[in-house]
């Protein structure tokens, strides 16, 4: 085993958004930078140097995410802003079951925003501008420039991630599994994804199944193992499941880089358990509070809309 370097770094690239909750209880909503972000920020906390790459707008949802990235220290060196770029938003409503997804103005009723993603020659780019030390790379949407970085990362012995919400594109889904060394994604948003990860057996893959716990398999030299099941971790007072699967992925991610072998770490059934079960456990704290940072959420009484 390796011995842990003081500050280990993570390099990402996918959607960065304005989320807006609505917890429906009288107050302001909640605002907050949100998409890939929310995993940073929880391994930023630890001690991680995170480095996101983004496209978001010159817009007033814009300002208020880069505001929120410098409170939290983050490097927004490659969050780029463009004044032809509109900033995605998210609003996220309390309901007594956890939260829905809403995409359109509840004022005027128009779309939020959609995500636009990097050129791909950004992605180029940022291949050798990263610091040589880089050992994670995060990716969450399926797109032409974090593919290109995500295959020169893994020609450096980086760990890939991918964490899909759905399929867009299938020849870039496609694309996106082969680089892929861990792969989450909810059961909720699974449809397809199988007959890809069947195929090419990307060596760690989880899908999170909410209050159901989670399945898991892993591949190794291409050989793919029976799904393993593990139950859900108690959660003691439950509020909202936002946020819930970005404590679990940055809790894995940390534990992976902390054993320091990822391929040794596949074989041993017990500890790779440990690592999953330890996130399964932070993904149930967080569910005791409102929002997707469990008592560090940031509140404003700011409208988005207006």
């Amino acid at each position: 085993m390796k011995s842990v370097q003081t500050n280990p770094v993570i390099a990402a690239m996918g959607l960065i958004c304005l989320d807006v909750y609505n917890a429906n209880d009288g107050r302001p909503p909640i605002l907050s930078s949100g998409g890939c972000v929310n995993t940073l920020i929880i391994l930023r906390e630890r001690g991680w140097e995170v480095i996101p790459a983004a496209l978001i707008g010159s817009d007033r949802a814009g300002s208020y995410v880069m505001k929120d990235l410098h409170s939290w220290n983050i490097d927004t060196r490659y969050v780029i802003q463009k004044e032809d770029v509109s900033t995605p938003i998210y609003q996220l409503v309390h309901t007594d079951n956890g939260h829905t997804y809403r995409k359109h103005c509840p004022e005027c009723r128009n779309p939020f925003p959609a995500y636009t993603p990097l050129a791909p020659l950004d992605g180029l780019s940022l291949a050798n501008l990263l610091p040589k030390s880089t050992s994670f790379y995060y990716f969450d949407k399926a797109a032409p420039a974090a593919i290109l970085l995500a295959r020169h990362l893994k020609e450096r012995g980086v760990i890939i991630v991918f964490e899909p919400n759905r399929i867009e594109d299938e020849f870039l889904f496609f694309e996106s599994v082969t680089t892929a060394d861990v792969m989450k994604y909810s059961s909720e948003r699974r449809t397809g994804i199988h007959s890809f990860t069947d195929h090419k057996k990307p060596p760690l893959e989880i899908e999170t199944a909410g209050s159901e716990g989670l399945n898991y398999r892993v591949s190794i030299n291409k050989r793919q193992s029976e799904w393993r099941t593990l139950p859900p971790a108690p959660v003691s007072d439950f509020k909202d499941a936002a946020g819930g699967g970005d404590w679990l992925t940055a809790s894995l991610i940390d534990s992976i880089y902390q054993h320091g072998d990822f391929r040794a770490l596949l074989r041993d059934r017990e500890q790779l358990e440990n690592a999953l079960i330890a996130g399964q456990k932070e993904s149930a704290y967080n569910c005791a509070f409102i929002g997707a940072r469990g008592i560090d959420v940031c509140e404003s009484s700011c409208a988005v809309w207006g």
